[in-house]
């Protein structure tokens, strides 16, 4: 996502400051990792924790979600007149986040479930 046209850059510098950490590759990237590592936590949980109709449901709102906003990332690069200066590098560098998200949230939802009940005792099994 550093990849942005030059009249983006102008545009970051003067006008929209609080975009300035894309136009640095390494404090995108830790941005965008830090995001991910949200994320993945978020899935994790669901995946662990939750009774496997509900995580499978809540991966299943993450999917549509994240497909959602892929679309809507899509539309507005393509019908805002001042993100269409950004370059064809800088919108693929956004949607390969927004298809990471939805790799994650797919390989969650067609994984076997992790959840394990809470209340066993240590001579109890529990059957999957």
């Amino acid at each position: 996502m550093s990849s942005a046209s030059w009249i983006s850059r102008l545009g970051i510098t003067l006008f929209h400051k609080n975009y300035n950490l894309l136009k640095v590759w390494w404090q995108g990237a830790i941005a965008c990792m830090l995001i991910y590592g949200v994320l993945l936590l978020f899935h994790y949980l669901a995946f662990r924790y939750l009774v496997p109709m509900s995580g499978k449901l809540l991966q299943l709102v993450a999917l549509v979600l994240a497909v959602c906003s892929f679309l809507a990332t899509y539309n507005d690069f393509h019908h805002q007149i001042s993100h269409r200066f950004l370059g064809h590098l800088f919108h693929m560098g956004v949607y390969y986040f927004w298809a990471g998200w939805v790799f994650m949230a797919l390989f969650f939802l067609v994984s076997r479930s992790g959840y394990r009940p809470k209340n066993l005792d240590s001579n109890q099994q529990i059957i999957v």
